[in-house]
């Protein structure tokens, strides 16, 4: 099988080969970077959710400055986030890109590439003995069935790759030449100490390095989604989505933050004798665009934007303020959900703008690092609003609906259930 390759589209990159690991349970994103670790790898891509995996890898620098890379394998999985899928796909000089998904999550030792069509039949021979009804989407046969451009359109957050901070990453990159200036900096400090060095001692330099550590700090928060006005805007959307058309049942609703807007799509399933497409597009509310995945199966997409007061440096809590007051509040409506959980805080990356020296410039005391907890809350549909009263430090990044007719009604349970993903704010 082929190695990990990179392909440029629609001003993005697009990363194939990921080794992907299921997660399940507890600390979702710990648990990524602590499997993406172990393998060594400098790369990871965990879209978080219900089911969920993480995938991870090298890709090197092949990318051209300032172009984002995205997991190809997760943009599939977005394509398809009911049933279970196998896509067969020619990528040039590559060989044959073989990825499944269920349910919405990439399926461990696929996103790899197979030397021949028959390599990639016995993968698809040997997932159909864990997924009964997979559906092979097979581009060998049919070139129109497969489109990088149609990929790159459902890149977002949740198919980027994030670099994973260690030494050892470093020691591997294509930086490694800087360690020794790193482990011993003695050995140079005299040939740049007069030159390099922004002298900080007076009054103005203080100002000046408290004003640029600010700044960046404010524009890392105001690219979050955040605030009440954002939450009332998204769940009345959510809500208004119907639970039947046509004939056609609801099977989810999966939406993700991206800028100021969410990108969101529900999946129908044909459920009545006699129901038709023609019904189904004479029902659907204006301004959704229609997908027909299967004979069976439609995919709606619309947008939600929203103008809300960006999440401001100086509104933040300290640490012990969240443990004792956000987290009371948590605990107070954790009866009305099926599962509430907040992870370990983590510090947010903040990086100054390389310019005239500025990055060289470190962090004053007066200007407070932010981090940010992992926080998911799953249950029925109505209990989502009690969320609204304690969002303004809260940045909800994915909501997923399930359509469950099985489901009997309760407190934590009901036909509709919902999952929250995002994070909480704070100082530390």
């Amino acid at each position: 099988m082929a190695a990990m390759t990179q392909r440029e589209c629609s001003g993005l990159v697009l990363v194939f080969g990921l080794a992907w690991e299921p997660v399940i349970g507890g600390d979702g994103r710990a648990q990524a970077l602590g499997a993406s670790r172990r393998a060594g790898s400098t790369h990871m891509v965990f879209p978080g959710g219900v089911m969920a995996a993480v995938g991870h890898g090298s890709p090197g620098g092949g990318a051209r400055r300032g172009m984002a890379m995205h997991s190809a394998a997760q943009c599939v999985a977005s394509l398809h986030a009911a049933g279970s899928v196998l896509l067969m796909a020619p990528i040039e000089n590559m060989g044959v890109w073989t990825v499944a998904c269920h349910e919405g999550t990439v399926v461990s030792r696929t996103d790899c590439f197979c030397d021949s069509a028959a390599q990639a039949g016995r993968i698809a021979d040997e997932l159909r003995q864990v997924y009964a009804q997979l559906q092979v989407i097979d581009a060998l046969a049919d070139p129109s069935m497969f489109s990088l451009e149609v990929l790159a359109g459902q890149a977002g957050r949740h198919s980027q790759l994030e670099r994973i901070a260690s030494l050892r990453n470093l020691a591997a990159g294509r930086w490694r030449w800087l360690l020794p200036a790193l482990l011993v900096p003695g050995l140079l400090y005299p040939a740049w100490r007069d030159e390099a060095v922004p002298d900080m001692s007076g009054p103005a330099s203080e100002a000046n390095a408290h004003a640029l550590w600010r700044d960046a700090t404010e524009r890392q928060l105001a690219a979050r989604q955040t605030g009440t006005v954002a939450g009332e805007a998204l769940l009345r959307s959510v809500y208004a989505v119907p639970a039947g058309i046509g004939g056609w049942s609801l099977l989810h609703v999966i939406c993700q933050a991206e800028g100021a807007r969410w990108n969101c799509q529900a999946v129908y399933v044909r459920g009545q004798a006699g129901a038709d497409n023609e019904a189904f597009f004479r029902e659907i509310p204006s301004g959704w665009k229609v997908q027909v995945m299967a004979l069976d199966q439609i995919r709606v997409r619309w947008h939600v934007s929203h103008r809300d007061a960006p999440l401001r440096l100086d509104v933040l809590q300290g640490r012990e303020t969240t443990d004792r007051s956000l987290l009371s509040a948590l605990q107070h409506i954790e009866p009305a959900f099926e599962r509430v959980s907040v992870g370990q805080p983590e510090a947010m990356t903040v990086v100054l703008p390389d310019t005239d020296g500025a990055a060289a410039i470190a962090r004053p005391p007066s200007v407070p690092r932010v981090a940010r907890r992992p926080l998911q809350l799953s249950g029925p549909l109505r209990s989502a609003a009690l969320l609204l009263a304690h969002a303004q430090p809260i940045s909800l990044s994915r909501i997923e609906l399930a359509h469950r007719s099985e489901a009997v009604a309760a407190l934590r349970d009901s036909r509709l259930n919902i999952v929250l993903t995002g994070d909480i704010h704070e100082t530390m």
